[in-house]
């Protein structure tokens, strides 16, 4: 029953990272056919490797003994509730006015039987550490727990007050935040992660799930591997690090700055710079009101309404730029083994043939206010104004 139970919890785990693997190959691989690479797989073929994940899964069956219980802390302005878990699903609510912590939680059990089950669970506490700095609650168990005991579950529900900050760490399950102050801390894997309403910082490290977050008035920091990302109404920078995931950013207030590889990021409503280094990655920015820069090799970049200075720096990669405002700029575009290619109002431009067979662009436009700076190599260039015909 242990190795049933502990073999489920391995095979769904890798099929969740198998599918994300080919998910990403798949899309990287037809992008790098369409360049008319040759060998793309070989990079590729280190990363097919699931590695073994420890642990039966987070829904190992019926619970053979379970119990629940409410716990009440004074937390005041600024302090911090802080949650160390496992294994279970975690929610957080910020109330304002509130003056308490209010925690509702439940402890699951899954052994070889009841007997087993309910011996264990009388050996389990909730333990909360009051301090200055607020509150540290976490699950306590024996130092070795029995063979017959193939997992145990803590779920907590929590009611605090909203001028508190969190700092959860949880292993696997589910976490839901709302409306708790900053800087806050989210750290959480193998399960979707909702975090909104936070007034302040707020870092995140979220691997394998699908993370969403929505309104915070400070910096976000975002880490975290395989799934996607979600992050809207941000009123400060946001740093992103991420390998196999997709991550899309909508109506951020300050700076951007994204190192990725295998997966892609979207940003749109950009009122400060964006900054995005990758590879094997799909970059796409639009209306962005300071700059964007982008290194990346293998994968597509595509700007359009950036208000400021585009600089690419490409290998292997497919560069689109579109101008949405009346084209004043400095113009200096170089591909080598690809095609370059103007069209609208910049027809008029006639790329050069350079050493090397390079193709090469250098102009200016207007009073050549901001500039527009590409260099790619075995990719094609194609910069457009305007957007429409």
């Amino acid at each position: 029953m242990v190795q049933w139970s502990k073999m489920r919890g391995e095979s769904d785990m890798n099929r969740r990272v198998a599918v994300y693997i080919l998910v990403a190959l798949t899309v990287l691989m037809l992008v790098d056919g369409k360049y008319g690479l040759f060998d793309t797989t070989a990079p590729y073929r280190h990363l097919v490797r699931i590695e073994e994940a420890k642990g039966a899964g987070l829904d190992p069956g019926t619970p053979s003994a379970e119990k629940s219980g409410l716990l009440e802390e004074m937390l005041g302005p600024g302090q911090v509730l802080r949650l160390n878990n496992a294994l279970g699903h975690i929610n957080v609510t910020g109330t304002p006015g509130a003056e308490r912590a209010q925690l509702n939680y439940n402890i699951y059990v899954y052994a070889a039987n009841e007997a087993v089950g309910e011996a264990y669970l009388d050996r389990l506490d909730i333990r909360v550490v009051q301090s200055e700095t607020g509150l540290d609650v976490r699950l306590v168990e024996p130092a070795k727990r029995p063979e017959e005991v193939h997992q145990v579950r803590l779920d907590v529900s929590a009611s605090i007050p909203s001028e508190a900050r969190v700092e959860v760490y949880n292993n696997m399950g589910t976490v839901r935040v709302e409306n708790v102050s900053g800087p806050s801390i989210i750290n959480n894997a193998f399960g979707d992660t909702t975090i909104k309403e936070v007034g302040g910082k707020l870092n995140v490290d979220a691997a394998y799930t699908n993370l969403d977050v929505t309104r915070v008035r400070g910096d976000l920091v975002v880490k975290g591997s395989y799934g996607s990302s979600s992050l809207r109404n941000i009123d400060g920078n946001v740093t992103v690090e991420s390998d196999f995931r997709t991550t899309s950013l909508t109506d951020v207030k300050g700076d951007i700055e994204a190192e990725i590889s295998f997966g892609g990021i979207a940003a749109n409503e950009i009122d400060g710079d964006i900054k995005t280094k990758g590879a094997y990655t799909i970059i796409g920015a639009r209306n962005v009101t300071g700059s964007a820069i982008a290194h990346t090799e293998y994968g597509t970049v595509r700007f359009q309404g950036i208000g400021k200075d585009m600089i690419v720096d490409a290998r292997r990669s497919d560069v689109t730029i579109i101008l949405e405002q009346v084209p004043d700029h400095r113009i200096s575009l170089e591909t080598e083994n690809g095609t370059l290619t103007l069209q609208g109002t910049l027809s008029k431009l006639q790329p050069q043939t350079g050493e090397a067979g390079k193709k090469m662009v250098n102009a200016v436009l207007g009073a050549g206010t901001h500039s527009i700076e590409v260099r790619n190599v075995q990719g094609n260039v194609s910069v457009k104004h305007p957007p429409h015909p």
